[in-house]
């Protein structure tokens, strides 16, 4: 990971703007999801959150919500035809899953 030029900042992260961050986290996120599999066991979380960690540092993978929650979510809660489908396209990103959640008491009038 640290001799690939592709998942090194450009400049360092404190000095871009919101949209800039935004988007060099996006291209070194698309540069990893394209070699992830070359480089960890994707059954081995700990492996992946390893390389996430190495790859973003502090600010964090842009996908931790949907290998954290959304595909324990699937293994978890799908039936067998649910997760006949979902969980091959999820584990290769086809399709990326998120979370969302309202909460009593928070426009839901």
């Amino acid at each position: 990971v640290a001799a690939d030029p592709d998942f090194a900042n450009r400049r360092p992260l404190e000095f871009l703007s919101r949209e800039e961050r935004i988007d060099a986290q996006a291209k070194k996120c698309k540069h990893l999801m394209e070699k992830v599999y070359d480089l960890v066991d994707m059954a081995d979380l700990q492996e992946l959150v390893h390389l996430t960690n190495e790859v973003f540092g502090t600010d964090g993978f842009p996908l931790t919500i949907h290998f954290v929650a959304f595909i324990p979510f699937l293994k978890s809660q799908a039936d067998a035809d649910i997760l006949s489908e979902f969980l091959p396209r999820s584990l290769t990103i086809q399709v990326i899953g998120t979370y969302a959640q309202t909460e009593m008491g928070h426009g839901e009038n």
